[in-house]
């Protein structure tokens, strides 16, 4: 639904190992999660972030989980995005693919 690429302004959450604690798990992982969106770091403007060019930072992404699915999305901080027909379609494809009333991959997207 978003082509290659999709321009949009947002806030979000980085996700990774906590800090100093080796025993808490990464909540972020493509080695269980299936990324549908992530930050393309070559074409950000990284000067104002705390962020690598080449990281790693999903913007949204599901999972099977047991017998459920959950899918999980970053995006919708401001109110210019809630008016944003894109990102409608994706709120409601995560919502209905959650539901089980719409198909679609839930691989791992991790790096083989």
């Amino acid at each position: 639904m978003l082509g290659d690429s999709w321009e949009i302004a947002d806030e979000f959450y980085r996700y990774g190992k906590a800090a100093d604690d080796e025993k808490l798990p990464v909540p972020y992982s493509r080695d269980r999660l299936h990324v549908l969106m992530s930050v393309d770091t070559e074409r950000s403007d990284l000067s104002r972030q705390s962020m690598e060019k080449g990281g790693d930072y999903a913007l949204a992404w599901c999972q099977n989980f047991g017998e459920g699915r959950s899918f999980y999305t970053e995006l919708g901080h401001r109110d210019d995005v809630w008016e944003n027909p894109v990102y409608q379609q994706h709120l409601l494809g995560g919502i209905l693919w959650a539901l089980g009333l719409k198909e679609g991959d839930a691989s791992p997207s991790a790096k083989k």
